[in-house]
């Protein structure tokens, strides 16, 4: 059985598409069987696909799958029986397909920005994790730092933890949001201009001409600390 990745959270434009296409090229990459599912109504991941195979049709294709509706967890899990790694881009709401996704998960990645709005979603999120937990009690979740300034990764990352030593209900004050996501990864991605870019072009940025040196190694690091400890 695949290892089964979502990348999910219920607030949008934090870097779930692109979290999502860098890490399923990686994997890729580096020899696993690898596919992508597109469970966002606003299907980012098969627009990517869609690029790729109009504009870098020179590189090897990544197999794009939109599923939506009840199916999608009994899908993923038959995705799984014949790939080694599964990964679900799930969309930027909590959604049916998002809920699936991750009763058959063995990771969940939340991207998360610096900004207030963002981090205060991280209690709807341990909400999730916490009902799915009741059907599938071995489910990872990690919160990734992205979309962040270049220069403000440990203001980011102090704004994360404050947020886990909330409670994740006001009225059940000893249970803190970090009670059900206390890992943050070492690994983030800083906003750059190289992810945008690449996007356009179907491409990791560890394939674009004149790559971002920066952005390449930062998705390595993603992709290692993911794949080899989750």
């Amino acid at each position: 059985m695949a290892m089964i990745i979502t990348v999910a959270n219920e607030k949008g434009g934090v870097a779930k598409t692109t979290a999502s296409c860098e890490l399923a090229l990686l994997a890729q990459h580096n020899g696993y069987k690898t596919v992508l599912i597109d469970t966002d109504h606003q299907q980012g991941a098969t627009k990517f696909k869609l690029r790729r195979d109009q504009v870098s049709a020179e590189l090897p294709p990544l197999r794009v799958v939109p599923i939506v509706g009840k199916s999608v967890g009994s899908q993923i899990v038959d995705f799984a029986r014949e790939n080694d790694i599964v990964v679900v881009d799930a969309g930027g709401r909590d959604s049916q397909e998002m809920r699936l996704a991750m009763l058959v998960s063995h990771l969940v990645l939340i991207p998360t920005s610096e900004g207030d709005a963002d981090t205060d979603g991280l209690n709807k999120m341990a909400m999730l994790i916490n009902e799915s937990r009741l059907r599938n009690p071995e489910l990872k979740a990690w919160i990734m730092p992205a979309r962040i300034p270049p220069t403000n990764f440990g203001a980011t990352r102090a704004l994360i933890e404050e947020e886990l030593n909330k409670p994740i209900d006001p009225s059940v004050p000893n249970e803190r949001i970090r009670d059900v996501l206390g890992t943050v990864t070492r690994c983030f991605l800083v906003q750059r201009s190289a992810y945008k870019t690449a996007y356009g072009w179907g491409r990791s940025v560890r394939e674009m001409d004149g790559r971002d040196p920066k952005a390449a190694s930062e998705v390595q690091a993603f992709y290692q600390e993911v794949v080899d400890h989750g």
